[in-house]
């Protein structure tokens, strides 16, 4: 299996909005001491990451990106791309041409199996840490919410295939220390004074998850479908 470690780095974006370039990034230090210690540099080497449709195309993900790339290359087929996730089907119809060579072809050399065969595998694991300094930041991230201070997460599994049926195991866990700052007036006490400032009754955008750290674990992309 495929090990990814994936750093979630909003302090950056969020230095620049406050005006203050010189903080350090403690997230950034954090991640890069993590990865020299997970991965050294014969392993990264020879980690070439590896697709198997099993493990789905999740929007915005690394294969996600890289088979667009593909795509407006010509090695892809046109198909319609959109935020809508594809099927099994669908995923096996945006494999890269065969026999053209591109950057990760090795990536796509899985084996073919036969009709009715069973094929398992691994959802690729992926964790990292988002530092967000003064307030809750974050965008495009799935079920994690990153609040102020450390957010970590992870997430990864399991594929089996069985001639149409498709089962996909990978749910993913967050971590959120949800630390303290000036709330915006809502007019509201007690637990209610979290929600939003505009629209505190009428909208589900809290400011803050409560007064104590935060945590969650969903399915993630997790699935069962039959073709």
């Amino acid at each position: 299996m495929t090990r990814e470690i994936t750093p979630v780095l909003s302090d950056v974006e969020l230095s620049r909005a406050a005006g203050n370039r010189s903080k350090p990034r403690l997230a950034s230090v954090v991640c890069a001491v993590v990865l020299a210690l997970i991965v050294s540099p014969g392993d990264a080497e020879a980690q070439t990451p590896q697709f198997d449709v099993g493990q789905g195309i999740s929007v915005n993900s690394e294969r996600d990106r890289y088979l667009r790339v593909l795509q407006t290359l010509g090695l892809v087929r046109a198909y319609p791309w959109t935020v809508r996730g594809f099927s099994p089907a669908e995923e096996r119809l945006l494999l890269p041409v065969e026999g053209v060579l591109h950057p990760w072809a090795s990536a796509f050399g899985s084996p073919p199996v036969a009709d009715g065969g069973l094929r398992v595998g691994g959802v690729p694991f992926e964790g990292g840490a988002t530092y967000n300094s003064t307030f809750p930041y974050g965008s495009n991230d799935g079920a994690l919410w990153a609040g102020r201070g450390v957010t970590a997460f992870a997430r990864g599994g399991v594929y089996a295939r069985w001639r149409g049926v498709n089962l996909r195991f990978a749910p993913e866990v967050f971590w959120a220390q949800n630390a303290g700052f000036d709330l915006a007036d809502n007019g509201r006490d007690g637990p209610d004074a979290f929600r939003d400032p505009r629209y505190p009754g009428h909208i589900d955008l809290p400011q803050r998850f409560g007064d104590r750290p935060y945590r969650g674990a969903v399915l993630g992309t997790s699935r069962l479908t039959v073709d």
